[in-house]
């Protein structure tokens, strides 16, 4: 079946509460929408499920199966294939997806035939939806004769994008309100218009309306798939008069269970299981690597920003042999990188981590939060390149490869930290001369200064320190870079250590 505007007037007839509308539709349009939204009193999503779809498990969700032959623009030839997802289960809100050309608009009609539903046992025949749960965009990523996954919005303002030979991991969202406190919430995306693309195209236009009880939102996502998949991203975000939660932009969500900074849980056979292992910042200044940790309790770290150039949550580890996992990738699993556009305002990173004892929940969460709060009935609007990449960011400085702790050999009550970090191109051993690790600890004594070693296993460098913990030490504030002389020579490491 061929999903073009002609065709879909023909589902139409079946469905004629879906109007086909010759209309302009661009970023003005949804911006106007989210406006009056605003306005108004919030009101939850309405839409009651079949107590037979609500009552589906994880794995019973996943048997109801999209029909491929039923894509958006798959007879048609195009570079883009578009699949739906059914409600049900943990997704009960009913999605909005419309299709839109230069100069006309048609909502897609939720059709049964769309699914297989033989392996569920559930009976569609008598359902009476008006929408799906998300949309899973493909195109051919890997092989030119295949169409595989590209992006995902499903859940919330949740996304989910891959870039060449990638495996699905860490997730971004449109916006984040309250995380880590009390008034959390998690506005959706209630509706999506899908830009026909031309036969040639290289990227994909989408549009997407936000809803919520504190905020809206008018979202343009143009996507680029490639090695590097890029997403252009442009959020105006309307604040209710009545909004509770702080709200926070560009939050990346991810897993982190344990890595090389901690001995190996018991129980499991794998040496490190995580999405992404550390956040990276750059302030414009600097650049800042945070490993990430997954301590007891919720934490809160705060960086401070004059002018943010970038931030993501990145998984740097790329070795197969540091998880020893054949069915998982986690050594595939991309890492994602926020580029700001244009200037963003004065604010913070944030990064939350919550302990789990589980791979199967995301519990990091990393955002910028502005210093000046959106207000009531005034647009705020924030660009920002999102990227879904195996490489780093160019820093121009040598990376913090890993961080290592133990108890100290020589000193008593103490622990030994080891950091592992990558050289330049042909460095000799005889230029660690040359070089000075500074090192500050705030809430720890320092019993040992740094010594830098050169590793010839690796070709990068180690340094290696030992810090006891002060009396009623909760948590330690260190600090480390190398410096060439009056240089940086590597990122800024800081840790938040809790002995």
């Amino acid at each position: 079946m061929r999903l073009s505007l002609s065709i879909l007037l023909g589902l139409c007839a079946l469905h004629s509460v879906h109007a086909f509308e010759r209309r302009e539709i661009n970023l003005e349009y949804v911006t106007g929408i989210a406006r009056d939204l605003a306005a108004k009193p919030y009101t939850s999503p309405s839409d009651a499920l079949p107590q037979e779809l609500v009552a589906l498990d994880f794995d019973e969700y996943r048997k109801i199966r999209f029909n491929k032959d039923k894509a958006l623009w798959k007879t048609a030839g195009l570079p883009f294939q578009v699949d739906f997802f059914h409600n049900g289960y943990i997704y009960p809100e009913t999605v909005q997806i419309n299709e839109y050309s230069d100069t006309h608009s048609q909502q897609i009609p939720y059709v049964k035939d769309f699914f297989n539903f033989e392996l569920t046992g559930v009976n569609p025949d008598e359902w009476d939806l008006q929408g799906y749960a998300g949309l899973r965009i493909r195109t051919p990523l890997n092989k030119p004769d295949v169409f595989d996954d590209v992006l995902v919005f499903q859940g919330a303002s949740y996304l989910r994008a891959l870039g060449r030979d990638q495996y699905y991991g860490i997730s971004a969202r449109g916006i984040a309100v309250g995380t880590g406190g009390d008034n959390e919430e998690f506005p959706r995306f209630s509706r999506f218009w899908l830009k026909k693309p031309a036969p040639d195209a290289r990227s994909l236009e989408i549009l997407a309306l936000l809803e919520g009880p504190s905020v809206t939102g008018a979202y343009r996502f143009y996507l680029t798939p490639g090695e590097n998949t890029q997403i252009e991203v442009t959020a105006r975000i309307f604040r209710r008069q009545d909004a509770r939660g702080d709200i926070y932009f560009a939050p990346l969500t991810s897993m982190f269970w344990y890595g090389e900074a901690r001995d190996q849980l018991i129980g499991d056979w794998r040496p490190e299981v995580h999405d992404s292992d550390g956040l990276l910042i750059n302030d414009g200044t600097s650049w800042i690597w945070r490993p990430l940790t997954n301590y007891p309790g919720n934490h809160l770290t705060v960086f401070p920003t004059e002018k943010l150039h970038g931030f993501g949550l990145l998984q740097r580890d790329r070795l197969f042999a540091n998880y020893q996992d054949l069915s998982e990738h986690y050594h595939e699993r991309p890492s994602a990188w926020v580029q700001t556009q244009g200037t963003w305002p004065k604010g913070d990173v944030v990064l939350f981590e919550f302990h789990q004892d589980t791979e199967t929940v995301d519990n990091m969460v990393a955002f910028f939060r502005p210093t000046e709060e959106p207000k009531p009935g005034v647009p705020y609007e924030l660009n920002y390149w999102l990227n879904f990449q195996f490489a780093d960011p160019d820093t121009k400085l040598q990376k913090i490869e890993a961080t290592r702790i133990g108890d100290s050999w020589h000193h008593a009550d103490a622990e030994t930290f080891i950091l592992d970090i990558s050289a330049p191109d042909k460095f000799k051993p005889v230029e660690i001369r040359d070089l000075t690790a500074r090192l500050s600890a705030d809430g720890a004594e320092i019993v040992q200064q740094p010594h830098i070693m050169y590793n010839p296993e690796t070709t990068g460098l180690r340094v290696h320190f030992d810090l006891r913990a002060l009396p009623q030490t909760e948590l330690a504030d260190l600090q480390l870079q190398l410096w060439r002389g009056d240089q940086p020579l590597s990122e800024m490491w800081i840790y938040q250590w809790r002995p």
